[in-house]
């Protein structure tokens, strides 16, 4: 059916309970499904921005932190059932962006990007952290091109790793900070990727020995997913990869299942995938997954205390009343798609030397693919983000009106399937 662009939270508890929060027509909303089929469904707070995020300690304990119209940021924390609101006042009035709640050993850290001068186009990055108190830094400043692009946080031992992107000469590259829970200390930053184009979107996961980074970047106003494996102590690249077609591929999602690494992403309205069984140095696919053509579909951040077999940070899943993860594990469900032959061609024809001596192999035209054409010049690279947004919107609309004709479409408890309920 479609693709909802929107942030959605699922969270599961040891019990293998699942709470989902989002955000719905201003309202910050929490809906909690339980394995003895319970159901409740509950409005936070109204009067919501869309910058939100939810979290779950080790003691289940759930959270959610969210700004309001009237700039006010909120705490909010689910004890037992029962929900709670801390006011965290507000930024000096500003808007928050790429607002993330984390947590170590049961104390909470909010990250978020603020604007420094909107004219240049800069924001300053801070974190919030509490230990019997609050206590605050400023961890850098960034600059962005056209669109803000996500942050990537990632926790692991007693670090915090924050992935991000800044402009290092013509184009935005992606950027690595570390916070040391025991020093409280961030590192300086380190560039990661060097790959001279315009990007979009970013996801990445770490193992033992290996960073994994994705993105999607433009070639000649199409998208493609780029695929990037460095050594996690030295940050040394290992091996890159562009793994689905050119055309309009977009929010690339990492996810580790045993012994497979996958690369999932959208075409338009379709989830497409791609897998490697030796830690990214080949890849099986793409593959295109038939659910998706059926069923309205969210990427959601995900979060759990059940340690699954699974490492991710986001993933993509239907709808209410199922909640299972589309896009990987079992290729059956899916079929594979045709690669289109591709020119290689790197500046002209010749291979360039990257700064860190390796070879690239990128792919900057390909004319055997039918690419998306606009014969006016000009246009924000973000052409192909619009289109996209603008498609979803409508078919969410229809959908819309078919449920407010029918009152038993609406969200109401009723039997769940899922991966979470096996």
């Amino acid at each position: 059916m479609s693709f909802v662009n929107e942030r959605n939270i699922l969270l599961t508890d040891k019990k293998g309970n699942v709470h989902n929060i989002y955000w719905d027509k201003a309202n910050m909303c929490y809906s909690k499904f339980s394995k003895d089929k319970e159901h409740e469904n509950i409005i936070l707070d109204e009067n919501v921005l869309l910058e939100f995020d939810g979290n779950i300690d080790e003691e289940d304990r759930l959270y959610a932190i969210y700004q309001k119209r009237n700039k006010e940021i909120i705490l909010g924390k689910c004890i037992k059932g029962t929900w709670s609101k801390d006011s965290l006042g507000n930024v000096d009035g500003l808007d928050l962006f790429n607002l993330n709640l984390l947590i170590h050993e049961n104390h909470l850290n909010i990250i978020y990007c603020t604007f420094e001068n909107k004219k240049d186009h800069k924001y300053g990055i801070y974190h919030h952290y509490y230990d019997e108190d609050w206590k605050s830094v400023k961890i850098g400043e960034i600059t962005r091109q056209n669109i803000l692009n996500p942050f990537n946080i990632i926790k692991r031992d007693e670090k915090l790793m924050l992935f991000f992107y800044d402009i290092d000469g013509e184009y935005e590259e992606v950027f690595v900070q570390e916070f040391d829970f025991e020093e409280e200390k961030w590192s300086d930053r380190r560039k990661i990727t060097n790959d001279k184009s315009a990007k979009l979107c970013l996801d990445t996961l770490v193992d033992e020995e290996s960073l994994y980074v994705t993105y999607s970047k433009y070639v000649d106003d199409n998208l493609i997913i780029k695929f990037e494996k460095y050594k996690l102590d030295t940050f040394k690249k290992e091996a890159e990869e562009l793994v689905s077609n050119i055309g309009t591929a977009m929010h690339p999602t990492l996810i580790l299942e045993e012994g497979k690494l996958w690369n999932v992403w959208t075409e338009f309205d379709k989830v497409v995938s791609s897998y490697s069984k030796d830690k990214g140095l080949t890849w099986e696919g793409p593959y295109e997954w038939k659910e998706t053509h059926e069923d309205r579909f969210y990427r959601y951040e995900y979060k759990t205390n059940r340690g699954d077999k699974y490492t991710l940070n986001h993933a993509f899943g239907k709808d209410y009343p199922y909640f299972s993860f589309l896009g990987f594990s079992k290729v059956e469900d899916a079929f594979k798609v045709n690669v289109k032959k591709k020119d290689a061609i790197i500046d002209d024809k010749e291979d360039r030397e990257e700064d860190d001596g390796t070879k690239s192999f990128l792919i900057v035209n390909d004319n055997n693919v039918k690419i998306i054409e606009d014969e006016h010049e000009g246009y924000e690279k973000e052409i192909l983000l619009l289109k996209q947004e603008v498609e979803g919107l409508r078919r969410k609309l229809k959908e819309m009106e078919s449920q407010a004709s029918n009152p038993r479409n609406q969200r109401n408890p009723r039997k769940r399937k899922g991966i979470f309920f096996r």
